[in-house]
């Protein structure tokens, strides 16, 4: 008698062990699926921050282009240092002088070969 009480004891222990195993089992299942859904959630909350510091960032640098192009079309327009000014008009001086001799140069041939259609060279005169 006392030989099936302990083998009833030990399967109800068996049972229970083997209960407490598979609801184990179904509890760090469950956890582990809501930790899944929480961090799903979390993921999609910091993709969502980061796409508009993103955009925020892009639109500062957007900014920042703007102005440093706004500010080199100031300095461009404003300010000359006063060397560079004289190294430009001196250079356009020349070439004003070097247009103006070629156009002398040409002038000068133009009327030659309009006096030698008017008056041409008679041979044996």
């Amino acid at each position: 008698m006392e030989s099936s009480r302990v083998l009833i004891d030990a399967a109800v222990l068996l049972v229970t062990v083997i209960g407490m195993i598979i609801t184990g089992v179904w509890a760090i299942g469950k956890v582990r699926e809501d930790l899944k859904d929480n961090d799903s959630e979390i993921v999609k909350a910091m993709n969502e921050e980061f796409l508009v510091i993103r955009r925020e960032f892009g639109e500062t640098v957007t900014a920042m282009r703007a102005k440093m192009t706004e500010i080199e079309f100031y300095i461009r327009d404003h300010y000359v240092t006063r060397e560079t000014f004289d190294t430009v008009l001196n250079r356009l001086l020349a070439e004003i002088r070097t247009l103006g001799e070629r156009m002398e140069t040409n002038k000068i041939s133009l009327e030659n070969k309009i006096d030698r259609i008017k008056y041409p060279v008679i041979e044996g005169d």
